[in-house]
């Protein structure tokens, strides 16, 4: 590192940046422990959350020219057979995977579904358009050619299969990527959905400095996701594609989110959807790789208290709200208002940005998460709570919320025939509107005698009185 001295005895280094950037063949593009177990066990699915770095020109030139009968499944099994060939070594001719694996990723019963699979898989013809600054190499190719050997006594099947070298080369030779999920393809449901799910990671995968709105004609994206129709209608593919697409995204990927798309209509008859517009966030950690900060017994009490407006499956986990704390640095109470504020106003107009200053974030998007049957309102939170920009002021409605209290038993009976503990009755916090509860009897020693508390509802703290 070159070092110069100034006449006022500065001292100036200077720092020549690498002429070469890093290819594919010099990264590490598996990002988990053990891929295998990764894929195929569910405790490992959700400990390692693996991810694959994806060549930028797999996803965004090439183009299924004939074959496309492919499914949802048949798309993830070619993911997962091109991420265990980048984690086996890309450059090899060959590689081998046991087909009871693919069945535990699929979550299938049954081998012939996967040759199935398979079939339409080496079936599919794509066309490609590969360069840089001093090549340019074009052609045709199927995704991939395979043999099942099925050992028949021991009921085992074993797939050998080969990437086509072309695929091979742009793989080793690429300087760009993006991070997929490579389990949330086993979860999509519209065979549309690994297609603009890998180009929307892809901008979700850039820098925020270069993280733009991504503007594009629907027409051109039905060509590149492989839709067809007898007569282009954009209700018909908005209908058809983006919508269960955007569902599938929402409810199987963790890392980024997407807004729903943006119209722009032109000025002709019907003013016709000329471009739509796509907002992605970055790439975030999942929920469970960020840091929970200690919260205050009191402080998790009040969290997770529901009210008149919001019920406990609306509400996020004292768990999701430290990690919340972490990310912003805010007081967990103050983040558990005024999201609850921010739901108030999904719930009011699912159109509206509830975000707290920072990417726009639609009620709708909100709501949607809440009804997942797992980590809904977890992850709905965690959606908002990457909203909150630094400076941003939470706006909430409730106010203070009286703290909870730890009361003291009246009277502890603990015999082998009568064991029971009965506490005192006290108000609720203003929180939780509910009518003053009534009088309650305190159990003492002998179950036939009573002590009815008479007047006002005892306070907190009152000792046995014998």
């Amino acid at each position: 590192m070159p070092v110069a001295t100034t006449a006022d005895g500065r001292m100036v280094l200077h720092i020549a940046k690498a002429s070469e950037k890093l290819r594919g063949a010099d990264i590490n593009a598996i990002m988990a422990e053990h891929l295998e177990s990764a894929m195929t066990e569910e405790d490992e699915k959700i400990r390692q959350s693996p991810q694959v770095k994806k060549a930028w020109q797999l996803i965004e030139t090439m183009r299924i020219v004939s074959g496309d009968k492919l499914t949802a499944h048949d798309q993830a099994i070619y993911e997962m057979l091109l991420a265990t060939a980048r984690d086996d070594g890309i450059e090899k001719e060959t590689h081998r995977i046991a087909v009871a694996d693919i069945m535990k990723y699929l979550g299938v019963q049954h081998v012939d579904r996967v040759i199935e699979s398979l079939d339409r898989i080496a079936d599919v013809r794509v066309s490609y358009d590969f360069k840089d600054e001093e090549i340019r190499r074009r052609g045709k190719l199927s995704l991939a050619n395979y043999e099942v050997t099925e050992n028949l006594r021991a009921g085992t099947a074993i797939l050998e299969y080969s990437i086509p070298p072309a695929v091979r080369r742009i793989i080793l030779s690429s300087d760009s990527f993006a991070k997929l999920e490579i389990n949330a393809f086993a979860k999509f449901k519209c065979r549309y959905t690994a297609r603009l799910y890998q180009r929307l990671a892809l901008r979700a995968s850039y820098d925020a400095h270069l993280r733009k709105p991504w503007i594009i004609d629907p027409k051109q994206l039905a060509d590149e996701l492989g839709y067809v129709s007898k007569k282009w209608n954009y209700r018909h593919f908005y209908r058809d594609v983006l919508v269960p697409v955007l569902d599938d995204i929402a409810d199987c990927v963790g890392r980024f989110s997407v807004l729903k798309p943006a119209e722009i209509r032109g000025s002709g008859r019907g003013r016709p959807v000329e471009k739509i517009v796509f907002i992605t966030s970055g790439m975030e950690k999942e929920f469970k790789e960020i840091q929970a900060a200690p919260i205050l017994r009191r402080d998790k009490y009040l969290i997770r208290s529901p009210d008149t407006k919001h019920q406990p499956h609306e509400l996020p986990s004292a768990s999701a709200v430290s990690r919340a704390v972490t990310m912003s640095g805010r007081d967990p109470v103050h983040l558990s208002d005024a999201y609850r504020t921010a739901l108030d106003k999904a719930k009011a107009n699912p159109a509206a940005d509830i975000s707290a200053g920072g990417l726009p974030l639609q009620g709708g998007m909100l709501l949607q998460t809440i009804k997942k049957k797992k980590d809904g309102a977890d992850n709905a939170f965690l959606c908002w709570a990457r909203t909150i920009a630094r400076e941003a002021r939470l706006s909430t409605q409730r106010g203070n919320i009286a703290p909870a209290v730890e009361a003291k038993p009246i009277v502890v009976v603990d015999t082998p025939d009568y064991k029971q503990t009965v506490y005192p009755a006290v108000r609720p916090p203003r929180l939780m509107v509910r009518p003053t509860p009534k009088p309650q009897p305190v159990i003492v020693d002998d179950p036939f005698d009573a002590i009815e508390v008479t007047g006002a509802v005892a306070n907190s703290g009152d000792e046995c009185p014998f």
